[in-house]
C-alpha cells in the first residue's frame, strides 16, 4: 500500500520513474549496491584490457594508417581539382587566382620547367568577378603577427581595406597605455623572447611572441612617461619621475582626469579613423546610402564634440550656428542612408567613444596593484618576507597585464573600430598545393 502511495505521488508531480535492471528487481538495497559495485569493477578491468590492446595496435599500426589516410586525402583533393580543369587529348587549361606580385616569378618558374609547352596568360577580370576574388594579405613584416588576430573574423573582401596595419599600430599603443611600466615591459619582453626561442617553430606561438615583443616596447615607452618601474619603486629609488607636459605631471595615481580625457581622445581618433576608412570603402563599392550614413555620422560626432567645446568656452561662441547647420545636414544624411531609426546610431557611436575610458580604468587598476605590492613589501618587518610578498604581487600583476589589456585591446578593435567600416565575408587566398606534415607520432588512446 505504501509503495502504491509513493508511486502515485511521484506520478502526480510529473516525475519520471527510473526502473532498475531486471537482475536487481526485488532485491534488498545492500545487495543491489554490492552487485553494482562488483559490475563496476569488472567493467573497469575490461576497459583497462581494451586500452592496452588499443595501445599495442597504435604502436604497431598508427604510423602506417596515418600516412595512408593523409595520402588518400591528397589523392581525393587532386581528383576533385581535376574536375575544375579543362583538358582534351592534346592540351589542358587551368584557371585560377595568383597574387600579381608573384605572377612574373611563376611565369619564369613554369618556363624553366616546361619551356614553351605551357603558356601563362593574364586574363581580364570584370567588376563582378573581382567581388569574388580571394583576399591575399600583403603586409610588411611587422604587421604579419597581427594577421593572426584577424582570424577572429572572416577575411576582408578583395576591395575592402585590410585593417591589419591599423591593428598593428593601435594594439601596442593601447597595450602600452594600460600597462605602462618599464619593469613590467622588460619582464614581458623577456618572456616573449624566451617563448619565441623555445617554441618559435609553432606559428601561433611565434606570432604571439612577436605581438608581445612589440607591445612590451610600447609599455616601456609609456612607463617612462608615467615614471613607473614596478609601480612607484623606481620613483622611490630616485631613478625616474613622471614626465611633466602640458602643465600636467603624468603620474597615473594623480592625473586621473587628464588620463580619462586622454583615453577618450584616443577613442575619438580611433572611431573617426574607422568612419573615414568606411567612407573610402563605400566610395569603392559605390554604395550611396551607406556612404551618406558614414559621412553623416562623421559630421554628427564632429558637431557634438564642437558643442562640448562651446559649452566649456574653449572656442568662440559664433561657431554655434555653423555647428547647428552641420548637425542638421548630418541628420538628413543619416536618415537617407539608414532610415528613420538611423539617428539612434549616433548615441551608439558616442558609447563606442566612451568605451575607450577602459584604457584609463584598467591602467589605473594595474598601477594601484603595483603600488599596493610595494607598500605591503615595505610594511613587512622581515625584509625577506616583504620582498617575497612584493615579488608575488608584482608577478600576479604582470600575468594579469599580459591578458586583460590584450583582451580589451582586441575588443576595442573588433567592436568599436571595425563596426565603423568592416564587413568581411571574403575568402582567404589559399595556394593550390599539398600540405606537408613534418612528422606523425604514434598516439596512445585517451
Amino acid at each position: 500500500v505504501l509503495f502504491r502511495s509513493v508511486h502515485s505521488f511521484i506520478f502526480s508531480v510529473n516525475v519520471n520513474e527510473v526502473r532498475l535492471p531486471q537482475e536487481y528487481m526485488g532485491k534488498p538495497f545492500y545487495e543491489m549496491f554490492a552487485g553494482i559495485e562488483t559490475n563496476k569493477l569488472q567493467k573497469i578491468e575490461e576497459i583497462t584490457v581494451i586500452d592496452e590492446k588499443l595501445a599495442r595496435l597504435s604502436v604497431a599500426w598508427y604510423q602506417e594508417l596515418a600516412v595512408l589516410k593523409k595520402t588518400f586525402e591528397d589523392i581525393s583533393e587532386e581528383l576533385e581539382e581535376f574536375n575544375k580543369f579543362g583538358y582534351s587529348e592534346f592540351t589542358f587549361v587551368v584557371m585560377g587566382w595568383i597574387p600579381k606580385k608573384f605572377l612574373q616569378r611563376i611565369k619564369e618558374t613554369v618556363k624553366n620547367a616546361y619551356g614553351d609547352t605551357v603558356v601563362i596568360q593574364e586574363l581580364g577580370v570584370t567588376a563582378e568577378e573581382m567581388e569574388k576574388a580571394p583576399t591575399f594579405y600583403d603586409n610588411p613584416r611587422w604587421v604579419k603577427p597581427f594577421e593572426s588576430i584577424m582570424q577572429l573574423v572572416r577575411p576582408p573582401k578583395y576591395r575592402e581595406i585590410d585593417p591589419s596595419p591599423f591593428l598593428a599600430i593601435f594594439f601596442p599603443i593601447f597595450f602600452g597605455i594600460m600597462v605602462g611600466d618599464i619593469g613590467y615591459g622588460l619582464v614581458i619582453l623577456a618572456f616573449a623572447l624566451i617563448i619565441k626561442n623555445k617554441l618559435g617553430t609553432i606559428e601561433f606561438v611565434r606570432n604571439l611572441a612577436d605581438i608581445l615583443t612589440i607591445s612590451a616596447l610600447a609599455t616601456i615607452i609609456f612607463g617612462f612617461i608615467y615614471g613607473e618601474f614596478f609601480g612607484d619603486f623606481g620613483e622611490m629609488m630616485g631613478w625616474l619621475h613622471p614626465v611633466h607636459y602640458l602643465g600636467i605631471t603624468w603620474n597615473r595615481l594623480e592625473a586621473i582626469i587628464p588620463m580619462l580625457i586622454f583615453a577618450i581622445g584616443i577613442g575619438v581618433i580611433h572611431v573617426f579613423l574607422g568612419l573615414i576608412i568606411g567612407i573610402i570603402n563605400e566610395v569603392t563599392r559605390k554604395n550611396k546610402k551607406h556612404l551618406s550614413e558614414k559621412v553623416g555620422m562623421l559630421l554628427a560626432l564632429s558637431g557634438l564634440i564642437t558643442i562640448i567645446f562651446l559649452a566649456l568656452e574653449m572656442i568662440p561662441s559664433w561657431m554655434l550656428y555653423p555647428v547647428i547647420i552641420i548637425v542638421i545636414v548630418a541628420l538628413v544624411l543619416i536618415i537617407y542612408g539608414a532610415g528613420a531609426m538611423g539617428p539612434m546610431e549616433i548615441m551608439s557611436a558616442v558609447g563606442n567613444i566612451l568605451s575607450y575610458s577602459r584604457l584609463m580604468a584598467i591602467g589605473l587598476a594595474s598601477v594601484i596593484l603595483a603600488f599596493v605590492a610595494n607598500k605591503l613589501g615595505e610594511a613587512m618587518e622581515i625584509l625577506a618576507l616583504g620582498i617575497l610578498i612584493a615579488v608575488l604581487l608584482h608577478a600576479l600583476n604582470i600575468v594579469l597585464a599580459m591578458f586583460s589589456p590584450s583582451i580589451h585591446s582586441v575588443r576595442l578593435h573588433l567592436v568599436e573600430f571595425f563596426s565603423k567600416f568592416y564587413q568581411g565575408g571574403g575568402i582567404a587566398y589559399k595556394p593550390f598545393k599539398k600540405e606537408i606534415t613534418s612528422s606523425i607520432e604514434p598516439r596512445s588512446p585517451v
